[in-house]
């Protein structure tokens, strides 16, 4: 939890300064979708990405008088070298059951939500998680 949270803090107090000096900036912390719908493994991992979330939200309103914008993005299942580690079966047997577009994301589908906060697209946007996870929310796990 230490790394997820006060990673995510202290990093986000270190970029604040000079954001505020040029009144403007974006901060994009990553989460993941276990901090919005737990499952019943991993209780610290869920913890630690649900408490992104709340420090995302509070430091958006914190934040917004100076314009710095601050969002999350929590993602679902990605293809990663983890998820691969845990074998192919595993992942058909979730995107089968958990995920309506029966697909894990890619990393680059996850950039393209950061891209779309830090863009002109976001430029309105502060408080918010976006997240990219192909349905897997709607269902629940």
């Amino acid at each position: 939890m230490a790394v997820h949270v006060k990673g995510t803090f202290f990093v986000s107090q270190a970029a604040v300064p000079p954001m505020r000096a040029q009144g403007r900036g974006r901060i994009i912390n990553i989460s993941s979708i276990n901090g919005m719908i737990a499952d019943a493994t991993d209780p610290h991992y869920n913890a630690a990405k649900a408490a992104i979330l709340g420090l995302t939200r509070s430091l958006a309103k914190e934040l917004a008088p100076w314009s710095i914008l601050v969002n999350a993005v929590a993602p679902g299942h990605v293809v990663t070298e983890a998820t691969r580690l845990r074998g192919a079966a595993r992942m058909t047997m979730v995107s089968e059951t958990r995920i309506p577009m029966r697909r894990y994301a890619t990393p680059e589908e996850i950039a393209h939500s950061v891209v779309f906060l830090a863009g002109p697209g976001g430029a309105f946007v502060t408080g918010q998680v976006l997240s990219p996870n192909g349905g897997e929310a709607i269902v629940g796990f």
